[in-house]
C-alpha cells in the first residue's frame, strides 16, 4: 500500500462531546429537535423552482414542516426520482466502494468514486480523483480519510491525508465510506445556516450574532452564465453573518459539525416511519437538500 505525508491536521475547535455540550449548541439543538419533529406549520419556507430547459416555466415548491420537505424530495437523475429511488442508487454505490476497498480494487475503487460524482453532478471532481488514484492509490487514501474522521471525534482535529479534499463531491464519497457521514452540500448548508439565523433572531432577547459553534460554512449554487434570477445560498441576514467555505479546511470543518449536530437531532425511536439510523441521517439530509434549494434574500 502507498504510503504518503499529512498535512498539518485540521483543528475542528471541539471534540464531539465538548460540541455537543457547548451551550450554544445545546440550545440550538433543542429548538432544532423540535423541528424535525413537528407536524405541519412548524417550518413553512417556498421557493420558485428554476426551469430545467427551454420552453419550461418556473414551478412553486414549498413545505410546512421537514417531515414535508422530506417528502417532497427529488433529484435528477435523467429525470426526477424520490427518496427511495435514490436511496436504491446510493446503497448500490456504497456497495461498490466499500467492496473495491475490501477486495484492493484500485481501478474499482475510481470507478466507484467517478460513478458517485455522475449521480450528484460533481463531475468537476473526476480529474482529480483520476490524478489521486494515479499518484497516491483510492486504496490508500480512503482507509486514511475513514481513520481521520473517525479519530476526530475524540481528538478534535482531523489528521487528513497529504493530498486531502473536502467539498460538495467529495463530502458525498465520504458519506459513503463513513458511518454517521452527512453530504454537506451547497443545499444543505443554506439550509442548516437559515435555521441557525432563525433561532438566533427567535429567541427572546436575540442573539447579537451567531455562536462560533454554529458558524456554518456555506457556498453560492451552481449557475448557468446568464441566469436572470440565480438562486441564493447564502443564509446570511442582519447581524447574523456566515462565510463561505473553501476547498479544505472550512469545509471539512462545518462537515463534521454537521455529521456531530444532525446525527444528535435525529430521535433514538422511528423518525417519518423509519427506523434504521443511517436511513433516519439520510432522510433529514434529504429534508435540508430540499429547502436548501434557494433561499430569501435579506
Amino acid at each position: 500500500m502507498t504510503r504518503f505525508s499529512r498535512q498539518r491536521p485540521i483543528d475542528l475547535r471541539f471534540t464531539k462531546n465538548d460540541y455537543l455540550e457547548n451551550s450554544s449548541v445545546k440550545g440550538y439543538l433543542e429548538w432544532f429537535r423540535r423541528l424535525v419533529l413537528g407536524g405541519p406549520g412548524s417550518l413553512r419556507h417556498s421557493y420558485g423552482i428554476r426551469p430545467r430547459g427551454r420552453g419550461q416555466r418556473s414551478q412553486r415548491w414549498s413545505c410546512g414542516s421537514l417531515q414535508e420537505a422530506w417528502q417532497q424530495y427529488e433529484w435528477k437523475v435523467n429525470t426526477r426520482h424520490d427518496f427511495n429511488y435514490n436511496k436504491g442508487i446510493l446503497d448500490g454505490l456504497q456497495r461498490d466502494l466499500r467492496d473495491a476497498l475490501r477486495d484492493t480494487e484500485e481501478s474499482d475503487a475510481l470507478k466507484a468514486c467517478i460513478e458517485v460524482q455522475k449521480w450528484g453532478g460533481t463531475e468537476k471532481n473526476i480529474p482529480a480523483l483520476e490524478r489521486l488514484s494515479a499518484k497516491e492509490t483510492l486504496l490508500s487514501y480512503l482507509p486514511q480519510c475513514k481513520v481521520a474522521f473517525a479519530a476526530a471525534d475524540e481528538t478534535g482535529r482531523l489528521n487528513r491525508p497529504n493530498s486531502f479534499r473536502s467539498n460538495a463531491g467529495f463530502t458525498k464519497i465520504y458519506s459513503l465510506l463513513c458511518n454517521g457521514f452527512v453530504i454537506y452540500d451547497s443545499r444543505v448548508a443554506a439550509a442548516l445556516g437559515k435555521l441557525i439565523v432563525d433561532w438566533c433572531g427567535g429567541q427572546p432577547v436575540p442573539l447579537p450574532d451567531v455562536p462560533a459553534g454554529l458558524r456554518f460554512r456555506w457556498k453560492v449554487g451552481k449557475e448557468d452564465e446568464n441566469a436572470q434570477a440565480p438562486k441564493n445560498r447564502n443564509p446570511s441576514r442582519g447581524p447574523y453573518k456566515l462565510s463561505q467555505w473553501h476547498t479544505t479546511g472550512p469545509h471539512a470543518v462545518s462537515n463534521v459539525w454537521a455529521n456531530w449536530l444532525l446525527g444528535a437531532a435525529i430521535p433514538t425511536g422511528s423518525l417519518w416511519g423509519l427506523t434504521d439510523p443511517a436511513d433516519k441521517l439520510r432522510a433529514l439530509e434529504a429534508a435540508l437538500f430540499m429547502i436548501g434549494y434557494d433561499l430569501p434574500r435579506g
